[in-house]
C-alpha cells in the first residue's frame, strides 16, 4: 500500500478581514485522527511565517492584524499508514480588508512638494490632477490585477508607497491585486525629513462582464445554480443551467486588430470523479476495478477499467474533434452541454486481481460515489497575415464541477 501525501483545502485562496475560511484535510490513506491545526502569517510573501495566537482549529477569521499578509493553515496528523503526518496550504492573496481609507487633507507644506507628478493604472483610464485627493473609476470583474504607475515630484526625499502592498516590485510599476467588489488604491507621498504627506485614494468598482447584463458573475456559482459565469485573459464566458452557454472573445479580439480569422475546434467528452468516504480515488486506487465481470466458460472476464475521461456524449455515443470555425471573424459562439452532470450517484464495481482461470478469484464489489458531466473544450486558432498565433483553451464543464479544469 502507498503512503499518500495529504492535501489541506482552503473554502478561499482570497482571504478577508472578518471572513472566516474553513481548512480541509484531504487524505487518501483515510482513518484521519489527532488533527491538530495551527494557523500563521507572512509579511513577506511567505519567506517566513509567524503562528496566530490560539488559531488552532481548522477555522479561522482574520483580524485586521493580518491584513495585506498571506495565511497559512497547517495541520499535523494519523492517518491509515501512521502517525506523524503533516501538510499545509497557504492562500494565493494576501488578506483583504474592505474599510474604506479616509482622505487625508493636505497639509501645510513648507519643506517639500509631496504631489504626485503622475499617477496611471494599467488598462483603468481616468484623468489625473495632482491637487485632486480622491477618483472613481471602473473596471470589468474579468480583471484581477492592475499595474500602478506612481511618480512624485522631483523633491528630494520624497517616496510613495501604495496600499495594496506590493509583492512584485519592478521599476515600472507596482502590481496591485483588484478584489470582487468595491476596491481602493491609496497612494500616500510623504517627506523623509518632515511630517509632510499627500493622500491619493483611487475607488475602483468592478463592472458585470459584458455577457451578464442582468446578473452579476462575479462569484463562481455551485451545486446547480442558476448560472456560472468566469473569465480567462482570452475570453468570457456563461453556463445556463439547461446546458447552454456562450462564450465571447470579442474584447481580446478589440486589442489585436491584426487578426483576420478564427479557427475553432471543439473536444467533446464525458468527465467522471470517483469518491469513497469522502474522499477522491486516486488513479492507482482504481487500479484493477472494472465496470462490470462475467463468469463465462470456466473463467472469469472483466471489462472497462476505470477512467476519468470517456470520448462519449451524453447518450453514450462516440465523438472525435471536430471544426466549428473555419477562418470566420465572429468573435462570440454558443453551444449546449447535452448533459449537465450528476452527482452523488452510487455505483457498484469490481475489483478484480486479472487471474482468469482461477475459479475462486472471483471479483469483490466496491462502491463508489461519483460525479459526471459532458466537457466541451474548445480551441481557437488566431489567424493573422504573418501566421497563426499560439492557440488559446476553453473548456466549458457541466454545473456540477463548476468548471475545475481552467483554461
Amino acid at each position: 500500500n502507498v503512503d499518500e501525501a495529504g492535501r489541506v483545502l482552503l473554502s478561499s485562496l482570497e482571504p478577508e478581514v472578518d471572513t472566516e475560511i474553513t481548512a480541509t484535510l484531504n487524505d487518501q490513506d483515510g482513518s484521519v485522527s489527532a488533527s491538530s491545526w495551527q494557523w500563521a502569517k507572512s509579511s513577506d510573501d511567505g519567506s517566513t511565517w509567524t503562528d496566530i495566537a490560539d488559531a488552532t482549529s481548522d477555522t479561522y477569521t482574520p483580524t485586521s492584524d493580518e491584513a495585506e499578509m498571506h495565511l497559512r493553515a497547517a495541520v499535523s496528523y494519523t492517518d491509515g499508514e501512521g502517525p506523524d503526518k503533516s501538510a499545509s496550504r497557504r492562500s494565493t492573496d494576501t488578506v483583504w480588508s474592505p474599510e474604506v481609507p479616509e482622505v487625508q487633507a493636505v497639509q501645510d507644506v513648507q519643506v517639500a512638494d509631496t504631489s504626485l507628478a503622475s499617477l496611471a493604472l494599467a488598462g483603468i483610464p481616468f484623468s489625473f490632477d495632482s491637487d485632486t485627493l480622491y477618483y472613481e473609476v471602473s473596471t470589468p470583474n474579468s480583471d484581477r490585477r492592475t499595474k500602478v504607475m506612481a511618480a512624485p515630484t522631483a523633491e528630494p526625499g520624497v517616496s510613495v508607497s501604495i496600499i495594496p502592498s506590493d509583492s512584485r516590485p519592478s521599476s515600472n510599476g507596482h502590481q496591485v491585486d483588484l478584489r470582487v467588489g468595491i476596491n481602493y488604491i491609496v497612494v500616500t507621498v510623504t517627506h523623509d525629513d518632515s511630517s509632510e504627506l499627500r493622500v491619493y485614494v483611487v475607488q475602483v468598482t468592478r463592472e458585470p462582464l459584458a455577457l451578464t447584463p442582468e446578473d452579476d458573475c462575479s462569484q463562481y456559482i455551485v451545486d446547480l445554480a442558476p448560472v456560472h459565469c468566469g473569465s480567462t485573459k482570452f475570453a468570457d464566458y456563461r453556463i445556463e443551467s439547461n446546458g447552454s452557454y456562450t462564450i465571447d472573445w470579442s474584447k481580446w479580439a478589440d486589442s489585436r486588430s491584426n487578426v483576420a480569422g478564427y479557427t475553432v475546434t471543439i473536444e467533446e467528452y464525458m468527465h467522471r470523479t470517483y469518491h469513497q468516504n469522502g474522499q477522491r480515488v486516486s488513479e492507482a486506487d482504481r487500479q484493477n476495478v472494472y465496470e462490470s465481470c462475467e463468469f463465462s466458460n470456466d473463467a472469469w472476464a472483466c471489462e472497462g477499467p476505470l477512467v476519468d475521461v470517456y470520448h462519449v456524449d451524453g447518450a453514450g455515443q462516440p465523438t472525435q474533434t471536430r471544426t466549428v470555425l473555419s477562418n470566420a471573424q465572429q468573435t462570440e459562439l454558443s453551444g449546449t452541454l447535452g448533459f449537465t452532470g450528476v452527482r452523488d450517484a452510487q455505483e457498484t464495481f469490481h475489483r478484480w486481481s486479472g487471474d482468469a482461470h482461477d475459479a475462486n478469484n472471483e471479483p469483490t464489489a466496491v462502491t463508489y460515489t461519483t460525479e459526471t458531466s459532458e466537457v466541451d473544450r474548445y480551441r481557437f486558432v488566431p489567424h493573422t497575415a504573418n501566421g497563426d498565433l499560439k492557440t488559446k483553451k476553453i473548456a466549458i464543464a457541466g454545473l456540477v464541477f463548476a468548471n475545475p479544469f481552467g483554461p
